[in-house]
Order: C-alpha cells, then sequence, then structure tokens
C-alpha cells in the first residue's frame, strides 16, 4: 500500500510493516492508502495541536475485513515510567493476555486481560527491559514471546500483535512487532 496525506505520498507499506510518523501542522488532513494506484481506503482525520495520531490499517485482504482507524496516541509521560500499548491487529486471534517479565526477575505479571480485536491496551510500566508472552485467558501455554522490549521514562512504545492465526497465507501466521510513538517537537512545550 502506498500512503498519502495530503496528496502527497509520505510511504510504502508491506504486510506487517510499520510506517514513518509524519509532521503535519495541527488541523484537518485527508489520507488515502493506494494498491497499484487505486484508492483502497480513504477518509480524513483532525489533529489537535501538539497531538500524536496513528493511522492502523488491520485485517486481512483474502477475508474482505479490513479495518482503518485513527488511534490517539498517549498524551502524558509519567516520571520514571514507560507507556506501553499492545494493539491487538490479529482479525482471526482470540482474545488474549500479556504477561511481562523484567529483565533479571523470575517474576512473570500479568499487565493486559483479554486484549480483543482490534482494541488497544495501554498499561504504565517502570522503566526497563521486559520480555512479554501472549497467552489465551486461562492457559499457561505461551503462544508468542516478544523479547528485549525496552522502555525508557517517558516512552510511548506499541507492541503489535499481527497476522493470521489460521496461518493461510503462511506469510501472514501470528507475530508481534514493536515501535516508539514519534512526538511532535512541541511536545514538552506543550505539557
Amino acid at each position: 500500500l502506498d500512503a498519502y496525506v495530503d496528496g502527497r505520498k509520505v510511504d510504502r507499506l508491506t504486510r506487517g510493516e510499520i510506517g514513518v510518523y509524519v509532521r503535519l501542522a495541527s488541523g484537518s488532513h485527508r489520507y488515502q492508502l493506494r494498491r497499484a494506484g487505486r484508492v483502497r481506503y480513504s477518509g480524513t482525520f483532525v489533529l489537535p495541536s501538539a497531538k500524536a495520531r496513528t493511522l492502523v490499517v488491520s485485517g486481512t485482504t483474502w477475508k474482505l475485513n479490513d479495518q482503518v482507524r485513527i488511534v490517539k496516541d498517549r498524551s502524558t509521560r509519567p516520571f520514571g515510567v514507560g507507556s506501553l500499548r499492545i494493539a491487538h491487529r490479529s482479525p482471526d486471534g482470540p482474545a488474549l493476555d500479556v504477561w511481562a517479565q523484567a529483565a533479571g526477575s523470575s517474576r512473570l505479571v500479568r499487565i493486559v486481560r483479554g486484549a480483543s480485536y482490534p482494541r488497544d491496551a495501554d498499561v504504565l510500566l517502570a522503566a526497563g527491559r521486559y520480555t512479554l508472552r501472549v497467552r489465551r485467558p486461562g492457559s499457561s501455554r505461551t503462544l508468542l514471546t516478544v523479547r528485549n522490549v525496552v522502555l525508557a521514562a517517558g516512552d510511548l512504545r506499541t507492541v503489535w500483535l499481527l497476522g493470521s492465526f489460521d496461518r493461510r497465507p503462511r506469510e501472514l501466521a501470528f507475530s508481534a512487532a514493536t515501535s516508539t510513538e514519534v512526538l511532535p517537537a512541541a511536545w514538552d512545550q506543550a505539557w
């Protein structure tokens, strides 16, 4: 997909990829996602002053259940902690629990209960390095392990749960990717 904002191409996205953040003036903006030159998705969003937003496309084109959403990025930067967003983007995936284990600790703590497609769950964690384990609710079997998730104080990081549980097509098997939100230059002055 080619991503356009206000008529300008800003990125080319492939399956499971996380694109770039684009600096925009506050106000109303139009986005388009094009495949082979044809508009596949389009819409508008309003960007408040000194705020960040994420355009999320999720789903599977072969099942025609894609979704496009604009999600608000966290608007607070707590002292000594990082913010972690778990974004469930596996359309055929069950509700999921996410457990965190801090580096050097043997303790596993459930930080998200029953995350379901296409919802996000936001949690605050002390700054540090974590291993995340994704499980079905009530199960001790880990479906997916996400290692080396590093949160610095004030970080805004997203763990994207992507792909298909039924593994069709194979290259879209259930997986995870992480991204760190890039905040507007005026962010610190705004708060």
